[in-house]
């Protein structure tokens, strides 16, 4: 995708001619044209986005602040194992991480939507 904007001409510092008033008016109605989306653009490439189409919200407050396991664990038989509490908190901690991922990735997507007007 590419934009397609048209060269807007110096603006002469004497008498603008007719000719050039075509030419500069003609430049500035293609690029309004092509901002607004209605030049006929298949993809729409050059179209600008207004700030009332993007709708997303702020995501708000993260709900993974703090790690709650601590790394406890014992030694059986010369080998460490987790303890079993402290282990549920982990498998809780990553959880909660992984659902704050999701709603972020959710909401990037639905940004990127916007921008690219799919929504």
């Amino acid at each position: 995708m590419a934009t397609r904007y048209a060269a807007i001409p110096a603006i002469p510092q004497g008498n603008l001619t007719g000719a050039s008033t075509i030419v500069l008016i003609t430049a500035l109605k293609e690029n309004v044209e092509l901002l607004t989306g209605t030049r006929g653009e298949d993809d729409l490439a050059s179209k600008a986005v207004a700030i009332d189409q993007i709708k997303q919200t702020a995501l708000g407050r993260q709900d993974a602040v703090a790690v709650n396991a601590k790394g406890l664990g014992v030694t059986i038989s010369g080998t460490n194992v987790p303890n079993y509490d402290d282990y549920v908190k982990l498998v809780n901690d990553v959880q909660t991480l992984m659902n704050d991922l999701f709603a972020t990735r959710e909401a990037i997507d639905t940004l990127l939507a916007q921008l690219k007007g799919q929504a």
